[in-house]
């Protein structure tokens, strides 16, 4: 983790509306880190960075997702030459997290040990839901282990790793079968 790199926060996804309108994937919709007036980087996939401001953000009743007006977007045209860019954010905009907690960006390939020390596989993503699972993947292997105090034991963030103690009965499905 650089403290100076931004923070992948979601992605931007259909078009909505002729006026420019954009729906947000983020990857924490309670978040309030889209508001009107807040700066954002968009990433494109050729990875240039582009500065926006959210002037105008509102959470769609269908399906709780962000639709936003971003400035410099002023069509359909526009907001779909923008789907699939990257929504970054300065982490001078985050709360400081300890050493045992982090944001879900940061930990993507991490190591994950159980307490004996055997490699158990390396973090491919985080999905968020009632509990937070980290998605481990190793050769045709892959773990959905799920980020609780008893199973999480600890982070060690200067070697990115996780030690965690599986819980009897967990068992890995085979990688890239969801």
């Amino acid at each position: 983790m650089n403290e100076h790199e931004p923070l992948i926060i979601g992605i931007i996804g259909k078009a909505h509306g002729l006026n420019g309108e954009v729906c947000l994937n983020t990857y924490n919709q309670q978040s309030d880190l889209i508001h009107k007036g807040a700066v954002i980087l968009l990433q494109a996939r050729d990875e240039s960075l582009r500065e926006v401001e959210v002037l105008k953000n509102r959470v769609s009743n269908k399906n709780g997702r962000h639709v936003a007006r971003l400035s410099g977007i002023d069509s359909r045209e526009d907001a779909e030459a923008i789907r699939g860019n990257k929504i970054l954010i300065a982490r001078t905009h985050l709360e400081e997290t300890d050493d045992q907690s982090f944001y879900y960006a940061d930990v993507i390939g991490y190591s994950v040990v159980d307490s004996s020390e055997q490699h158990i596989g390396e973090i491919d993503y985080v999905f968020e839901g009632a509990t937070d699972i980290l998605v481990v993947g190793h050769e045709e292997k892959e773990w959905m282990i799920p980020v609780a105090r008893d199973v999480v034991l600890s982070i060690d963030h200067d070697q990115k790793r996780f030690i965690v103690d599986i819980p009897e009965g967990l068992e890995p499905g085979k990688r890239g079968s969801r």
